[in-house]
C-alpha cells in the first residue's frame, strides 16, 4: 500500500522509483547529460518532476557516489565551509568528492552541529565564533569529560573493544552499572546506544524491504511510538533506526494515503446521498403519476355515471316522449282508471304490517272509489 506510486492532480507521479524509471533516467543522463532538470522528464519519458529526477540522480544513481562514515578530514572541511558559506549544501558538497548535498546536510544536523555548538559555548567570550582547524580537530578527536566525570564525544576503538568483550562474556543485565564494571567512563545510556546501534552482532543495515515497512506501519498503529517493542519484531533492526526510518520515509506516506482515503470516502458518501435523493425523487414522481392516473380514471367514471343519471332522469322527466313511444301502455292505464272499484275495498280492511317491504300487487284487487283522487295515506 505504501510503496505503490500514485499520480497527483497535476499528472505528476509520486512515490518510490521503479527499476525501469531508474534505467530510463540513467540512460538519458549518461547520453545527453542534465542541462535542464525541468525539461529532462519530458524528453526522458518520465512522469516525474524535475526536482525528483535531480534528487534521484544526485543521491542514488550518479556514478562514484560515496556512502558510509565521514572521515576526519571531511568533517573538518564541512565545518570550515559551513562557517564560510552557511547552509549552502550544494556548494559544500561540490568540495567533497562523491558526497551529495542531502547527505552532507543530514550529517551536519545529526553529528557536527551539536559538537560545534558545545565547543562555542565553552570557549571564552573573546574568541571568535568561527572555529579554526585546531579547534575542529580538538572537538572531533579529543573527547571531553563533563562536570559529572562522564566522558562525552566520539567512541574510540579501545572503548568499543572493551564494551564488546564485556557484553560477550557477561551480557548486559544492567546498563546503569555496566560502565563501572567494564572500565568505561561512559554513562549507561551511551553504552546501550553504542551496543544496540553499532556493535551488537546480527545488526542489519541498509534499505528496508516492503514487508518490513508494512510491519512497521501495522505495529505503529497498534503500539504507537514504542520503538523498542517494534524493533523486537524486526530482526536485526535497532529501535533508533526504525524510528528514523519512520519519520524520514513512512510518516509522510501514511498521512498522504490517509488523506486520499478520506477524500474518496467523502466523495462516495456524497454520491450515495445524491443517489438516495434521486431515488426518492423517482419514487415520489411515480407516486404522483399513479395518483394523477387514478384521479383521471375516477373523474371519467364519475362523468359517465353522471351522464347515465342525467339520461335516466331526462327520460323520466320528458314524459311526452315516453307517452308517445308507449301509447298502448297509457291507453291500458286510462281504461283501468275508468273502471269502478268495488265498494267493499278499504285501506283498513287489509292492514299492511310493513309498508316498506310489502308488495303492492294485492292493492289492485281491492275496490276503491275514484282511485286516482284518493290519497295513499
Amino acid at each position: 500500500m505504501v510503496r505503490t506510486p500514485f499520480i497527483d492532480e497535476n499528472g505528476i507521479k509520486r512515490g518510490a522509483w521503479s527499476e525501469d524509471e531508474d534505467n530510463k533516467l540513467r540512460a538519458f543522463v549518461e547520453r545527453f547529460g542534465h542541462p535542464n532538470w525541468r525539461q529532462l522528464p519530458k524528453y526522458a519519458g518520465l512522469m516525474r518532476c524535475g526536482k525528483s529526477c535531480r534528487l534521484r540522480w544526485m543521491n542514488y544513481l550518479r556514478p562514484n557516489l560515496k556512502k558510509g562514515n565521514y572521515s576526519l578530514e571531511e568533517d573538518q572541511l564541512i565545518i570550515k565551509l559551513h562557517n564560510e558559506l552557511g547552509n549552502r549544501w550544494s556548494a559544500i558538497a561540490e568540495k567533497l568528492g562523491g558526497r551529495s548535498d542531502n547527505d552532507v546536510k543530514n550529517h551536519w544536523h545529526a553529528h557536527l552541529k551539536k559538537r560545534v555548538r558545545f565547543t562555542n559555548t565553552n570557549s571564552s567570550q573573546s574568541e571568535s565564533c568561527q572555529l579554526n582547524e585546531q579547534n575542529v580537530a580538538a572537538t572531533l578527536t579529543i573527547p571531553f569529560v563533563d562536570k559529572n566525570g562522564i566522558k562525552k564525544g566520539a567512541w574510540s576503538e579501545d572503548e568499543d573493544n572493551k564494551l564488546r568483550a564485556f557484553i560477550e562474556r557477561f551480557g548486559h543485565p544492567n546498563w546503569t552499572q555496566l560502565p563501572k564494571y567494564a572500565g568505561l567512563m561512559r554513562c549507561g545510556k551511551s553504552c546501550r546506544l553504542r551496543w544496540m546501534n553499532y556493535l551488537r552482532p546480527g545488526l542489519k543495515k541498509g534499505n528496508y524491504s516492503h514487508e518490513e515497512e508494512q510491519l512497521i506501519i501495522k505495529l505503529h498503529n497498534e503500539l504507537g511510538k514504542r520503538w523498542s517493542t517494534i524493533a523486537t519484531k524486526l530482526p536485526g533492526r535497532s529501535d533508533n533506526d526504525v524510528k528514523n526510518h519512520w519519520h524520514a520515509h513512512l510518516k509522510k506516506r501514511v498521512t498522504m494515503d490517509q488523506q486520499i482515503i478520506d477524500q474518496s470516502s467523502e466523495s462516495t458518501g456524497r454520491s450515495q446521498n445524491s443517489y438516495k435523493v434521486l431515488e426518492h425523487e423517482e419514487v415520489m414522481k411515480e407516486v404522483s403519476n399513479h395518483l394523477v392516473h387514478d384521479t383521471s380514471i375516477h373523474l371519467e367514471v364519475s362523468s359517465s355515471d353522471h351522464h347515465d343519471l342525467y339520461s335516466d332522469s331526462s327520460s323520466h322527466v320528458n314524459g311526452l316522449d315516453w307517452i308517445d313511444e308507449d301509447n298502448n301502455y297509457m291507453r291500458s292505464m286510462e281504461q283501468f282508471s275508468m273502471e269502478p272499484l268495488p265498494d267493499s275495498f278499504s285501506w283498513t280492511m287489509n292492514p299492511i304490517d310493513n309498508f316498506q317491504t310489502e308488495p303492492f300487487d294485492h292493492i289492485w284487487t281491492q275496490s276503491v272509489d275514484n282511485f286516482w283522487t284518493q290519497p295513499f295515506f
